[in-house]
């Protein structure tokens, strides 16, 4: 007993300064291993001061190991190679910055070359980030999945040594608040720019000063009170009147600027043209209407028609207080459509940025007819079963991009309708939903022609579908060219649709196979696909009889049952024509998807619908 007593009080009389050394050992060691897991190649490699913002991909989505799980150690040894590089750099001349700088430029191309996923390396991360900092937000708009912050774009330096300080933090900003105060000038309408062209709309350069006073039209001049009391509509309707008359007389640019306030709004109708550009500068929050619920109503909240280079941006919103449109509708009380919250009809080489939708009587976003358009860090919120809240919809435009969105809604987080082409969906969360869609098309016998999209880095969570085409029968046109790649999904019920017997509750008479017509679909390609699926019909491929799909192929599938999901998968595979290669989960396609050859009557078939695209 003595002994054990004598033994046990010795870690309490340990030496202060032994203890403290040991504190700050653990903590060295500690710091050390975290820096290490950060990829070296997160320092800023591209200097991005001429630009208003660069669109490029973003850097918060997944480690590359999710998606190479195969290259790990290479990807750690790379890491580590390029972290004794950026330190080394560190100390010397600017010579030989340059010279690593475009080493890691190398590192970076062979590794998009190889196929890894693009989410926390290079130039891309750089540009990314800058992009995420001049609009003034933080990328982790709805904390669900591992977001980080992006680092500031203005730190020259590599990362510290752990012997000197921890690494510095990129200029804080209240945690509390989804929006931080914008750290540059307000934005300024593409004037000067240059658009890139159709297809090419990542590429969107602005290099004008900011507007001088006389070009900017603040919709508090013009009797707007912020208060969220009074209908505001004609203050509104006064200050872009102003603005888009003065551009036009004086062949400038102009901005429309909403500050920080609550504007309750009817309908705002805003046609132009307007001169080189206009801004429309959101910092408010504009208040949708609660009513009539009978004629005159019109098409959206804001409607933007006939203004090229259009730049919607800021740090606010535009909320459809939809609750009310949704119970009438859903009770059969409403004697008209429901609002929309923003349009964009003919607005050549816009912007959309910055912004958050939410509460729409039934669709966010909405561009139709236009060439080139940009959707950049824009968030869209309704819940999920509010009634046909699409959250973007594009129709009958080219040259369209959504990049780094978050997409939260009721109905389709992205919907590619007719008319459609050169399309890209990159670096987007959509949460609660139906997926990302094209179509539905040949409704009614109608011809529908989609082509040219690319919908990449994205993940999907907590959907009713994940990438989905859906065309009716009897319709014509064709779908061609599509790749899907890079795709994250999780709890998704369908992952993989194609169905070319779509039906609506109004159409069910279209379900089954009863034309001979209908919108020929080819050359899709799925690579790259990752996640679990809770629905045992996870891969739901009904392709028509007369024109079914060509050119379908699969690589790199591994698509998991989730854990609640208690029954086996049971996939739905019908008349598709392509390939398989390299699919982890061999449950998803119990047998072979044909190369082919189409049997010749069928090929006559899909040339005879795809023809009638070009003929368009």
């Amino acid at each position: 007993m003595p002994s054990a007593t004598t033994s046990a009080p010795t870690p309490l009389t340990m030496d202060p300064s032994n203890l403290r050394r040991a504190r700050h050992l653990f903590l060295l060691l500690l710091l050390s291993s975290l820096l290490s897991a950060v990829p070296a190649s997160r320092a800023q490699e591209v200097s991005n001061s001429d630009f208003l913002f660069q669109l490029t991909p973003n850097s918060f989505l997944f480690p590359t190991s999710i998606f190479t799980p195969s290259s790990s150690s290479s990807s750690s040894s790379s890491s580590s190679s390029s972290s004794s590089s950026s330190s080394s750099s560190s100390s010397s001349s600017s010579s030989s910055s340059s010279s690593s700088s475009s080493s890691s430029s190398s590192r970076l191309a062979s590794a998009r070359q190889s196929g890894i996923f693009p989410g926390s390396n290079g130039a891309e991360s750089a540009g990314s980030t800058q992009a995420a900092a001049s609009s003034g937000k933080p990328v982790n708009r709805f904390k669900t999945g591992p977001i980080r912050r992006s680092p500031s774009p203005t730190q020259p330096s590599p990362r510290p040594s752990p012997k000197t300080s921890p690494r510095p933090s990129p200029k804080p900003s209240p945690s509390p608040s989804p929006r931080p105060p914008a750290t540059q000038p307000d934005p300024i309408p593409p004037g000067g720019g240059e658009w890139a062209g159709p297809g090419r709309g990542a590429e969107y350069l602005v290099k004008l000063p900011p507007l001088p006073p006389r070009q900017q039209f603040n919709v508090r001049r013009f009797g707007a009170l912020g208060n969220g009391a009074k209908d505001e509509t004609r203050a509104f309707a006064a200050a872009f009147a102003a603005a888009c008359s003065f551009g036009r007389a004086q062949n400038l640019p102009t901005a429309v600027i909403v500050p920080q306030g609550w504007y309750a709004v009817t309908y705002l109708e805003m046609e132009g043209p307007c001169g080189p550009g206009l801004v429309f500068k959101l910092d408010g929050v504009i208040l949708g209407p609660t009513g009539p619920f009978v004629a005159p109503a019109r098409d959206a909240v804001l409607s933007f028609s006939s203004i090229p280079r259009l730049m919607v941006s800021g740090r606010g919103a535009v909320d459809g207080r939809g609750a009310q449109w949704w119970r009438m509708w859903e009770a059969g009380q409403l004697r008209v459509d429901r609002p929309m919250l923003m349009t964009v009809y003919r607005c050549n080489n816009s912007v959309i940025q910055g912004i958050t939708l939410r509460n729409p009587g039934t669709i966010h976003l909405k561009i139709s007819r236009t060439i080139g358009a940009v959707v950049i860090n824009v968030t869209t919120t309704s819940p999920s079963d509010s009634p046909n809240t699409d959250s973007i919809h594009i129709s009958a435009s080219r040259g369209v991009t959504v990049k780094r969105c978050t997409l939260h809604g009721g109905d389709d987080n992205v919907v590619i309708e007719a008319g459609s082409n050169n399309v890209r969906v990159e670096d987007t969360w959509c949460i609660a939903g139906h997926g990302i869609s094209i179509g539905s098309l040949g409704d009614m016998g109608s011809t529908a022609c989609v082509q040219n999209v690319v919908i990449k880095n994205v993940v999907l969570m907590a959907l009713s579908n994940g990438l989905r085409i859906k065309t009716y029968q009897g319709g014509s046109g064709s779908v061609s060219n599509v790749s899907y790649r890079n795709v994250y999904m999780v709890n998704v019920k369908r992952p993989i649709v194609i169905d070319q017997h779509y039906c609506d509750r109004n159409s069910v008479s279209h379900c089954e196979e009863s034309s001979d017509h209908a919108v020929a679909i080819s050359d899709v390609s799925y690579s790259n696909i990752i996640g679990t699926t809770d629905y045992t019909e996870g891969i739901y491929l009904n392709c028509s009889s007369t024109v079914p799909c060509r050119g379908v192929t699969f690589k790199d599938i591994n698509i998991t049952p989730s854990a609640s999901l208690r029954e086996p998968l049971r996939p739905r595979i019908a008349h598709v024509f392509g390939g398989i290669r390299n699919v982890v989960a061999p449950k998803l396609f119990p047998r072979q998807i044909p190369m082919g050859p189409v049997p010749l009557y069928q090929q006559a078939a899909a040339r005879r619908m795809a023809s009638l695209c070009r003929m368009a």
